[in-house]
């Protein structure tokens, strides 16, 4: 029906109609805005938790400009100040580069693009005048954002004495007609919907009509709209004279599935500031082909990169001086679900990454799935990550670890390996939480509870909060559950491995290399290795099955980290020597945190933790290497397994467990996974 076949009446009421769904969608726009800007709120709330921790330290010249925006600070958990440290000194680190490429004689432009109340311009203003002062006159800053936001940033400029002085005072010719609310020599601030193009452009034209080099930064501000609308935005930047855009947005490396991919992607949903580009470009070569459409060179790499490359190690060693921090699992895949782009329309000096070298993989054969059975199911009341784990007389203990905070508890399950069902791990069925005598030891993670007998197991080290290790070593009776303290180590041991050698003695593997434990004289002593340098590494994969062994992977440094990438054998030749040779070098094992067995003597089935070079998702979580065949085999899953325990079996592996922080979105915990290898 066409508008002249419609009566007065139904015309009026489809107008009515309309004019009622534009203001709807008018109201919904401004609460998506606003419900985005509020992002800003947490965001600086941890970077001045880095500034208070970290730049204090490392760039004292930097000064201190978030405590002018954030009343009441907080100090984050290491792994949060880690990550925002990252991504806060990779775009200061590509914007000096940017800068050291320049002619002398050339004025530059910054434009933070959705800045909030990040005060990288006051950073930059206060370390150059230290640093370089001639630069500044050579400097203009633009941040930029909604209209509401920047009036609330100008208020909070004005009752600074310290900004203003670090700006060089006030303009009072600012244009405040095109919504430049503040203009002085070095700085500008400008209210604008970043959608409204023509507006945008008119504003920039008007402060850096001189600017020979503009430098556009998105810091997760054109991740909020869809690409309809932020793609114009990085259009119009590309058109300014040796234009070069910095842009940090989320990844999905893994694919929605992963579960770091869930929690975030869950997060900004439930703050109804959903991410609009990332399911677009989930991958880097995604962003690259993106950035291609409007600049000719572009370079992408994603955080984990940055910090392994963009930082030297001198620098990341003063890093792990500030705090102790030993959660790297969180932070490499944090890392991983970020990148940070490079793009400009300089051809001949533009690139500001240098090339790393890339090893070669070899000849190693990488075949596809595998036809192991994997079964999975969650179990409620296990909500633990980095516990310790042992098999005594039918049940399955586990101990510790951390949820909501570090446990002292015990948790067990009656398992009948060669029937085992993952139905046996749901909450309420089998599942004892025992009450305990003796020296129960402290509450702790990083662990190993290993079993010595039927009845017997020992626990060995761990930590408490980071940086607070253990050597002590305790027996439990699973008779009577009870515990009795029988020692100490010579040094305290975390993220270690311990397998037993004999009735009397067990093997302990970590930062100090192989240690021999007598637990009946509490004697240690350390052993040789021959065939290798003398290895030592925290967080690996080991196995050992009475007279040889392997080690996967694993932290060399734990401040860089440098993570092995070799699966290793070794095996005593005397009591106090074990030899030790590399079985293979690939990628597909530079792990950290992972878990191994050995299953029909030639398969070595290698479980979870993270990579360092590349993110672990369904098809590489869990590979099966074998060693007569020396091909890698993939066996499907969509877990995160980090920071659980693996118990063999009569053919079954039990991977009990685990979890992580993911970065500021929550906390994920994996159920119980279970690994059937008898048809391999």
């Amino acid at each position: 029906m066409s508008f002249k076949q419609l009566t007065p009446q139904q015309l009026a009421n489809q107008i009515a109609r309309q004019k009622k769904k534009i203001e709807k969608d008018k109201r919904r726009k401004q609460y998506e805005d606003i419900q985005i800007q509020g992002t800003n709120n947490s965001s600086i709330v941890s970077k001045r938790s880095v500034e208070m921790l970290y730049t204090t330290k490392l760039n004292p010249e930097m000064g201190e400009w978030f405590q002018y925006f954030v009343k009441n600070p907080k100090r984050r958990s290491p792994a949060i100040n880690r990550g925002y440290w990252i991504r806060m000194e990779s775009i200061k680190q590509l914007i000096l580069r940017i800068i050291q490429k320049t002619d002398p004689n050339e004025d530059i432009c910054i434009v933070n693009l959705g800045c909030g109340f990040d005060p990288l311009p006051f950073q930059l203003l206060s370390e150059f005048k230290i640093t370089n002062s001639k630069i500044l006159d050579r400097l203009t800053f633009v941040d930029i954002d909604y209209p509401d936001l920047v009036e609330n940033k100008l208020k909070m400029i004005s009752e600074s004495d310290e900004i203003l002085s670090v700006i060089g005072g006030i303009n009072s010719n600012a244009r405040k007609d095109l919504g430049i609310v503040l203009s002085s020599k070095n700085y500008n601030l400008v209210g604008c919907n970043l959608r409204d193009s023509k507006l945008f452009n008119e504003q920039l034209s008007t402060i850096n009509a001189n600017a020979t080099t503009n430098i556009f930064i998105a810091e997760v501000s054109l991740a909020y709209m869809k690409p309809e609308h932020a793609n114009p935005v990085i259009a119009n930047a590309s058109k300014y004279h040796n234009s070069h855009f910095i842009i940090l947005e989320q990844l999905l490396p893994a694919g929605l599935q992963h579960p770091f991919a869930v929690k975030m992607m869950y997060h900004f949903d439930h703050l109804r500031s959903s991410l609009g580009c990332v399911q677009d470009y989930p991958l880097i070569k995604d962003q690259v082909k993106r950035f291609g459409e409007y600049y000719s060179v572009v370079e992408a790499n994603d955080l984990l990169y940055n910090w392994r490359n963009l930082t030297s190690d001198n620098l990341k060693n003063k890093v792990s001086e500030i705090e102790s921090f030993d959660e790297w699992e969180e932070f490499i895949v944090f890392c991983q679900h970020y990148v940070i782009v490079h793009a400009t329309n300089n051809t001949i000096n533009g690139m500001v990454y240098e090339e790393s070298e890339k090893k070669e993989e070899g000849k190693i054969q990488i075949e596809s799935e595998s036809t192991l059975e994997v079964s999975f199911q969650t179990a409620a009341t296990f909500e633990r990550k980095f516990p310790a784990s042992c098999y005594l007389n039918g049940k399955v203990f586990v101990h510790g670890g951390s949820g909501k905070t570090r446990e002292s508890s015990m948790i067990s399950f009656d398992v009948d390996f060669p029937n085992i069902k993952p139905e046996d791990f749901t909450d309420g069925v089998k599942i004892g939480i025992h009450e305990m005598t003796g020296d129960v030891p402290s509450p702790r993670m990083c662990h190993t509870f290993t079993s010595i007998n039927d009845r017997e197991a020992l626990l060995i080290g761990g930590r408490g909060r980071p940086g607070q290790e253990f050597a002590d070593v305790y027996k439990f009776n699973a008779s009577d559950n009870s515990w009795q303290k029988i020692g100490e180590l010579e040094a305290p041991v975390s993220r270690h491995s311990t397998t037993v050698l004999n009735e009397d003695e067990v093997l302990i593997f970590g930062k100090k290399g192989f240690v021999r434990y007598n637990h009946k004289t509490n004697k240690s002593f350390g052993v040789k290795q021959s065939g290798e340098n003398s290895i030592n590494y925290e967080s690996c994969a080991f196995y050992f099955n009475g007279s040889s062994g392997f080690i996967v992977g694993g932290m060399i440094s734990n401040s860089v980290p440098e993570v092995n990438d070799r699966i290793l054998k070794f095996q005593f030749v005397e009591d106090d020597l074990i030899k030790v040779e590399e079985v293979v070098q690939h990628a597909e094992v530079s792990r950290i945190g992972s878990s191994c067995a050995l299953v029909n003597k030639e398969i070595l089935v290698i479980v979870g933790g993270v990579n360092s070079t590349k993110i672990l998702g369904r098809e590489n979580c869990i590979m099966a290497y074998n060693l007569k065949e020396k091909s890698f085999k993939s066996i499907p899953i969509d877990e995160m397994l980090i920071g659980f325990n693996l118990i063999e079996k009569d053919g079954k592996i039990l991977c009990l467990g685990g979890g992580g922080v993911c970065y500021s979105f929550g906390s994920y915990y994996n159920g119980v996974v279970c690994i059937s290898t008898t048809n391999m």
